[in-house]
C-alpha cells in the first residue's frame, strides 16, 4: 500500500531512475565543483518533476544506504562520490540504470566485484560433475552408505586422505579411527610403507545415513608378477597394502610446493630400524575382489579431484564469510568492512588523484607550449596582433587621463577646489615651455630648478605644466630603472651573435619576448614594480611642494601608489608594443587644433571646441600621446639601440614638426586665452 502524505494522498514511490539520479549527481557535482545540498532539489525536479527539498533527498538517500547495507554515511558519500559505495550490495536495476545514465553524463561506469559471483557460478557448474563422480563409484543400494556431505566422518575421511598424501614420504605408520576397525590387524615388517587414501562416501539427497560392518582385512603385495586389476577399489573394505620396495606417488598439484618440487623424496637408511607395516581402511563401493586394486597414479588423480573438490567448496565458504553475510561480532564486522573498504576504494582513488595531478600538468604544459609557440612565431614586428600585443587606443587613452586626473588633482585644497591664481603672461608662459623642452631634450638633473622659476610660476596654472613634464620625464626615463641588471654578459653575447644572422629586428624581437614574460610574472609586479611606484610618489610629493605650497600634492589623489603602479604599468604595455610612442607638449601662441587638443578656460572648466577655433594657447597643461610606426634602425646602431630599456617616448626636432594628428591616442590639454 502507498505510503500516505500529510494531506492523505498517496506519495509517489521513488523509482530506480531517480534513485540512480541522486547518487550520480554527487559525482557530477564533484567533477563539476558544485554545491549538491543547493542544486539537487531544482536538478530532480527538472529531471522527474518531484517536487522536494534538500531534506527530502537526504532521508532518501539514508533509506538507500540502510537498505543495500552500505558502510558509508551520506557524509561520506557527498565527500567522495559513488566509489564509496559497495556497488555488488546495489540491486541490479539500479546499477544498470545508474550506468546509463554516468554514459550520458560522461561518468566512468560502475564496475560491480564480480569475485563472489565467479565463484558461485563455478560451484554450480562444478557440482553436478561432483556428484556424478561420486555415483560412478557407487554400487547396488545394499552395499551403499548414504552419508551427507557435511557428516563429520565425510569431512574426517577428506581430510584425512589430505594428510596422509603430503606426509607419505616422511611419515611411517597411519592408523584409522578405532570405530571403523572391525577386525584385528596384521602388522608386517617393510622398510618404506606406501599409503592408500579413503575415497569419500555417496552423497544422498535426503542427507540420512546408514552404517554398515567394515569387511575383514586383505593383504596386497604390489611385487607379484600379475599386477591387481586397475579397477577402483570398492567402498568400505579395509585392506593392508605391503610392498618391500615402495615407489612414492606423485603430489597432488594442489599440494605441490616449491620444496617438493626442487627436492626428491626422503628415503630412509638402510641401517634403519625396521618398523611397522602400513593398516589403512578404505572405502569402496563394493565388496569387490582385492585383484580389482587401482594403480597409485589412479589413487594420486583421484585424490587430487577430491581436493579440488575441497579446495573450491573451502573457497565459496569464505567468500561468505568476507561478504558479512554470515552473523559476526561487531568488532569483526567493521575490522571486515575496513578492510574491504580500503580495497576496494583505495587502488582507485589513488589512480584518480595521480591522474588529476597529471592531466593539470598537462593543461599547463599546453597552455605553456602554445604561448611560446606564438611568441616565436612572429617574424616582422607590427604585421601580426598575436604577439607582442598591440595596446587597444581606447585602453591607453584611458589610463593617460588617468594620470592627468591625478596630477590635476594634486593641485586641490584641502576641500577638492582647485587653485586659483593670476592669470599668467604670455613671457611666463614661454619661459617655462622652454625649461620644459630643455627637460626632455636632456635627462640630466637640474639642481635649482624652481629656484630659477621663482617668478614665473606664480600662477597655479604654470606649476601644473611644469609638474606634468617632470612626472613624464621620471616615468619614461631611459634607460628604465625596472629593465636595469636584467642584461647579463652571457645575453649580450648572444644578442651580438643573433644581429648577425637577423639583424637588430631579430634581437630586439629577442629581448620584448623575455621582458614580455617579466612583466607577467608576479613576483616582478611585487617587488619591482611596487618598488618604483614607491620611489615615483615620493619624488612627486617632494616636487610638489616646491612647486605650489598651497596645493594639497599627493594628499589628494586617491591611493597615490595604486596611481603610480596604473602609469608604470602602461608604460610597460608600450615597451613591449611593435608601435613607437611619443609624447608631445604644445607650444604657447600657437592656434588651437582641435584634432590634437582640448581647451580650457582660465578657471578650468572645458571650452567648445567650436568656441577655441582660432584662438592662440597660453599654456599646455598636460601632453598628447601619439601613436607611430614600428622603427627601422638606421645604419651605425647598435645593439643597446634595440633593447626594451632604451625606447624613447620622446619626440625629436624633426617628429615634432612631422606630428600626423590622425595618429593621436590622447589629446593634450591646453588653455586659451
Amino acid at each position: 500500500m502507498a505510503r500516505a502524505t500529510r494531506a492523505g494522498t498517496p506519495a509517489r514511490q521513488w523509482g530506480n531512475n531517480e534513485n540512480a539520479f541522486i547518487f550520480n549527481y554527487v559525482d557530477e557535482c564533484l567533477g563539476d565543483q558544485q554545491h549538491y545540498n543547493s542544486t539537487i532539489a531544482k536538478r530532480i525536479f527538472d529531471y522527474s518533476g518531484r517536487i522536494l527539498t534538500y531534506s527530502g533527498v537526504q532521508t532518501q538517500l539514508y533509506r538507500l544506504m540502510s537498505k543495500f547495507d552500505q558502510t558509508a554515511s551520506v557524509q561520506q558519500l557527498l565527500q567522495d562520490g559513488t566509489k564509496c559505495l559497495n556497488i555488488k550490495n546495489l540491486p541490479d536495476e539500479l546499477v544498470r540504470e545508474m550506468n546509463q545514465q554516468r554514459l550520458e553524463w560522461n561518468l566512468g561506469e560502475l564496475v560491480r566485484d564480480t569475485f563472489s559471483r565467479d565463484v558461485a557460478a563455478d560451484m554450480d557448474r562444478r557440482l553436478p560433475s561432483i556428484s556424478r563422480s561420486y555415483r560412478e563409484q557407487t554400487v547396488t543400494d545394499s552395499d551403499m552408505t548414504e552419508d551427507d556431505p557435511t557428516d563429520a566422518e565425510y569431512v574426517d575421511s577428506i581430510l584425512d586422505s589430505a594428510t596422509a598424501t603430503s606426509q607419505d614420504t616422511s611419515k611411517g605408520d597411519v592408523k584409522c579411527p578405532e570405530e571403523r576397525q572391525t577386525a584385528p590387524v596384521a602388522l608386517q615388517k617393510v622398510e618404506q610403507p606406501i599409503v592408500t587414501r579413503p575415497a569419500p562416501s555417496h552423497m544422498h539427497p535426503g542427507g540420512s545415513t546408514q552404517k554398515r560392518q567394515a569387511p575383514p582385512i586383505e593383504v596386497i603385495d604390489l611385487d607379484e608378477a600379475t599386477p591387481p586389476s586397475s579397477k577402483r577399489l570398492a567402498l568400505d573394505r579395509t585392506v593392508k597394502v605391503t610392498m618391500d620396495s615402495p615407489k612414492p606417488s606423485a603430489p597432488s598439484e594442489h599440494l605441490r610446493t616449491p620444496d617438493s618440487v626442487s627436492h626428491p623424496p626422503r628415503e630412509l637408511p638402510t641401517d634403519a630400524p625396521p618398523r611397522g607395516s602400513i593398516a589403512q581402511t578404505i572405502h569402496t563401493p563394493t565388496a569387490q575382489n582385492i585383484s580389482s586394486t587401482p594403480q597409485p597414479q589412479a589413487l594420486n588423480k583421484a585424490i587430487e579431484g577430491k581436493l579440488d573438490d575441497l579446495n573450491y567448496l573451502v573457497l565459496s565458504l569464505l567468500q561468505e564469510r568476507v561478504e558479512l553475510k554470515n552473523p559476526m561480532t561487531p568488532d569483526m564486522e567493521q575490522r571486515m568492512r575496513s578492510v574491504l573498504t580500503s580495497m576496494q576504494q583505495e587502488p582507485g582513488h589513488l589512480a584518480q588523484r595521480l591522474l588529476s595531478y597529471l592531466e593539470a600538468a598537462d593543461a599547463a604544459k599546453k597552455n605553456l607550449s602554445n604561448q611560446f609557440r606564438a611568441m616565436v612565431g612572429r617574424q616582422i614586428l607590427g604585421t601580426s596582433p598575436e604577439f607582442p600585443p598591440i595596446p587597444i587606443q581606447r585602453e591607453v587613452d584611458r589610463d593617460w587621463q588617468s594620470i592627468r586626473q591625478g596630477i590635476k588633482d594634486a593641485f586641490t585644497n584641502e576641500v577638492g577646489v582647485d587653485i586659483q591664481g593670476p592669470i599668467p603672461t604670455l613671457v611666463s608662459a614661454g619661459y617655462v615651455a622652454s625649461t620644459i623642452d630643455e627637460l626632455l631634450d636632456d635627462p640630466r638633473v637640474r639642481k635649482g630648478l624652481f629656484s630659477k622659476l621663482e617668478g614665473h610660476l606664480k600662477s597655479p596654472r604654470l606649476a601644473q605644466s611644469l609638474m606634468s613634464a617632470l612626472f613624464c620625464r621620471w616615468l619614461f626615463f631611459t634607460p628604465d630603472t625596472m629593465c636595469e641588471g636584467k642584461h647579463n654578459e652571457l645575453t649580450m653575447k648572444q644578442y651580438e651573435a643573433i644581429s648577425l644572422s637577423d639583424g637588430l629586428a631579430g634581437v630586439q624581437r629577442i629581448d620584448v619576448l623575455g621582458f614580455s614574460l617579466l612583466f607577467a610574472d608576479q613576483d616582478f609586479q611585487k617587488t619591482e614594480l611596487q618598488k618604483a611606484a614607491v620611489k615615483l610618489v615620493t619624488r612627486f610629493r617632494h616636487m610638489m611642494k616646491s612647486a605650489c605650497s598651497t596645493a594639497s600634492g599627493v594628499e589628494s589623489i586617491q591611493d597615490p601608489e595604486a596611481w603610480a603602479q596604473g602609469a608604470l604599468k602602461l608604460k610597460q604595455k608600450l615597451m613591449i608594443s611593435p608601435k613607437e610612442y611619443r609624447i608631445h607638449f604644445c607650444l604657447p601662441a600657437t592656434l588651437f587644433d582641435p584634432t590634437w587638443m582640448i581647451a580650457e578656460d582660465a578657471e578650468g572648466y572645458r571650452c567648445p571646441s567650436a568656441k577655441a577655433k582660432g584662438k592662440e594657447i597660453l599654456v599646455c597643461l598636460f601632453p598628447a600621446l601619439v601613436e607611430q610606426n614600428s622603427r627601422t634602425f638606421e645604419a651605425g646602431a647598435g645593439i643597446s639601440d634595440a633593447l626594451v630599456k632604451n625606447k624613447k617616448f620622446f619626440p625629436t626636432w624633426q617628429e615634432k614638426r612631422g606630428l600626423n594628428p590622425k595618429c593621436v591616442i590622447s589629446k593634450a590639454v591646453v588653455v586659451i586665452v
